[in-house]
């Protein structure tokens, strides 16, 4: 399949696109650009040697090469008509070639997949437009899914986002093959499960933008699978999404990598301490936290089984495993996640000092923390900590309580936790533990603070959720 002469004119009627490329982290880099469409092909570009250096050369460059486009028009408000393309492709490597500006530098885009509607322009209805979904080249089998994260390219698009594309476009490419379903009632079986989906997901990966990718997953294998026959559809979409999923976490634990010089990225925070606390309540941050150490057949089977009460004879197929086998590694998760420490008398003291330093922190409350730290105490924090290149030791009541207020933002989306089997906090920054705080306490005083971002250190402690 490939555009449709209308959707040919549309595209080379428009001057500027908006063209995301995945920056650092992850995240969306989006700007407008000028481009040029072969028929076939996107080209983006320009003259001059700075065009290499300009962040969508330099994220294409550093392998990042999925790329968005949108192309769009609000052609009147009374009546409303609205026009709109979107891509789904590759970016390759610049190349020398004369384009739409002149000779110089551009990079070629591959369509994958594409949503368009309303071509003709017409003023919409009771309904939105009802879009096309095309899939562009020979696929291999491969399966072409949309990302969460270009989903935040469409703030401020009129009508809908790409969620609702997908799932309108492709529901009805699949209902007019079948025949005997309609759109609404496919989208709304799938709908009627997302809620509990998405939490089953979330609490498997740990990150909201990847359990987003797990359900869109999921609703392409909904939407491509005859389940007439299926008597349950929640337990089908509940194995498809444990797969997924359990997928994902093989694939995040075989390629873990650390920037060349060892020290985590420190590009610009896009999630707000307050955001991350929120986004986290419902689970907790420690249990997430410890949930990212487990293998990824122990964390799907202990997620399933003790979270969402499924047996462990349904659980066992997912993880290729027998139900004995199943049951073995949802109890060695168990263990790990309560931390199977001996019983520790002294240990809701020092929980309580832990716990009162970090109500302080968040409200910056300079008595509370001079009457928690020790005279003497000692704050020390490793390299990776930041903003400094190295380590820092603070000495002293003083020193220690203004450091503490400093990072008052950061204590608002920390939580407590057993580090190494004594009260800590945890510190999680966009789904991943970033900073760790361990204590030494005594009697009702800290005498020392040992704050590790470093990622080997982090990898080697032992953590587990207080109850």
């Amino acid at each position: 399949m490939t555009f449709t002469a209308e959707e040919i004119a549309y595209l080379r009627s428009q001057p500027l696109a908006r063209v995301a490329t995945l920056g650092a982290g992850e995240q969306p880099d989006v700007v407008p650009l000028a481009f040029e469409f072969d028929g076939e092909h996107f080209w983006v570009g320009g003259v001059g040697a700075a065009v290499a250096a300009t962040r969508k050369f330099r994220n294409v460059a550093a392998g990042r090469r999925k790329v968005a486009i949108v192309v769009d028009d609000l052609v009147s408000l009374q009546p409303f008509v609205a026009r709109e393309i979107r891509v789904y492709g590759d970016a390759d490597e610049p190349v020398e070639r004369t384009g739409l500006v002149g000779p110089g530098l551009y990079s070629r885009i591959t369509p994958r997949i594409s949503w368009s509607w309303n071509m003709a322009g017409e003023p919409a209805g009771e309904t939105w437009f009802e879009p096309r979904r095309a899939v562009h080249g020979k696929l291999s089998g491969c399966v072409v899914t949309c990302p969460s994260w270009m989903t935040q390219i469409t703030r401020g698009c009129p009508g809908v986002l790409v969620t609702s594309a997908v799932v309108a476009g492709s529901t009805a490419t699949t209902a007019a093959r079948r025949g005997w379903e309609t759109v609404d009632t496919l989208t709304e079986r799938f709908e009627r499960e997302r809620p509990r989906l998405r939490a089953v997901a979330y609490r498997m990966l740990g990150s909201a933008s990847e359990a987003d990718d797990a359900l869109q997953e999921a609703w392409l294998r909904f939407d491509r699978t005859d389940t007439g026959e299926v008597e349950n559809v929640g337990a089908w979409l509940t194995t498809v999404v444990a797969r997924v999923c359990l997928s994902m976490l093989r694939t995040r634990r075989n390629h873990r990598e650390e920037p060349l010089d060892g020290r985590p990225e420190q590009g610009e925070d896009r999630r707000d301490p307050e955001q991350e606390a929120e986004l986290t309540d419902s689970v907790g941050l420690a249990l997430l936290v410890v949930l990212d150490a487990l293998a990824p057949a122990e964390r799907v089977a202990f997620v399933l089984h003790d979270m969402f009460a499924v047996p462990f004879d349904e659980i066992a197929p997912m993880i290729d495993k027998t139900p004995a086998a199943a049951r073995q590694l949802a109890s060695r998760a168990r263990r790990r996640v309560k931390g199977g420490t001996a019983a520790d008398a002294g240990l809701p003291r020092r929980r309580k000092v832990v716990e009162a330093f970090l109500a302080a922190s968040r409200g910056g409350d300079f008595e509370a923390l001079l009457a928690l730290l020790d005279p003497d105490v000692v704050l020390r924090a490793d390299r990776f900590v930041g903003p400094s290149p190295a380590p820092v030791v603070l000495r002293g009541v003083e020193n220690v309580r203004k450091g503490a207020v400093l990072a008052s933002e950061r204590a608002r989306a920390s939580e407590l936790a057993l580090v190494d089997g004594s009260p800590g906090l945890l510190w999680v920054r966009e789904g991943r533990l970033s900073v760790v705080l361990a204590f030494l306490v005594d009697g009702d005083r800290i005498t020392g603070i040992d704050v590790i971002a470093d990622p080997e250190r982090l990898r080697g402690l032992e953590l587990a959720v207080l109850d």
